[in-house]
């Protein structure tokens, strides 16, 4: 039986090989930090193919952060089916991606037999956003801060000095940023984290209570 991880690497070239070659597609460009939303390019909705860099993404009505898509990856499929979008994205560094219209999305899927593929995916990027709501689902402010140091942690060191730790933790989360302040500057000085430059360096073992 084939790995799970490969199978969704594989459904996402082979849904990214139909699209990308769409006749009315649009390539961007997208800008670090800045906002994007379907209605800049006169669509209510439609499929993002993401082929380079990463965004993250929004709840249009709450800002509510629900994930970060990266490289290579296609989202965005509930939106085309429904062709209503309930999201934004905002680029997390300079990204290639291409915008999928709606009505050529279904086309495209019925007529080179996608369905599959698509669930796939779509499964699995659901499941990234749930792992990410979870990380906000805590009794207290520290509880919060302290998964989303944990997940920091776990990243490689090149991924994880792209961030500025308050920065990351405020955006993903409902905390105010003199909170997250307070809380990292009490771990800074009892030394259970190391941070240069707002970048974390190192996590220690973590309190169990703050």
């Amino acid at each position: 039986m084939e790995e799970p991880q490969l199978a969704v690497k594989k459904a996402i070239l082979r849904i990214v090989d139909v699209l990308s070659t769409l006749p009315n597609v649009v390539h961007e460009q997208l800008k670090a930090g800045k906002r994007y939303a379907f209605e800049d390019y006169g669509t209510s909705s439609g499929v993002l193919i993401i082929k380079s860099g990463s965004f993250s993404v929004y709840r249009r009505r709450s800002d509510l952060f629900l994930g970060t898509i990266s490289a290579p990856n296609v989202t965005s499929f509930s939106e085309a089916l429904y062709n209503n979008s309930f999201h934004y994205i905002k680029a997390d560094e300079a990204c290639e991606a291409i915008l999928v219209y709606p009505d050529d999305f279904i086309q495209a899927a019925e007529d080179f037999d996608l369905w599959e593929d698509i669930c796939l995916v779509l499964s699995t990027n659901l499941i990234s956003i749930f792992v990410e709501q979870n990380l906000n689902v805590a009794d207290t402010a520290y509880e919060v801060v302290k998964n989303y140091l944990l997940e920091l942690a776990d990243m490689d060191d090149a991924e994880r000095y792209k961030y500025n730790v308050a920065n990351y933790i405020v955006e993903r989360s409902a905390l105010s940023r003199s909170a997250v302040m307070a809380i990292l500057s009490d771990l800074r000085k009892g030394e259970f984290i190391k941070m240069q430059r707002a970048k974390l360096i190192s996590v220690g073992k973590l309190p169990k209570g703050y």
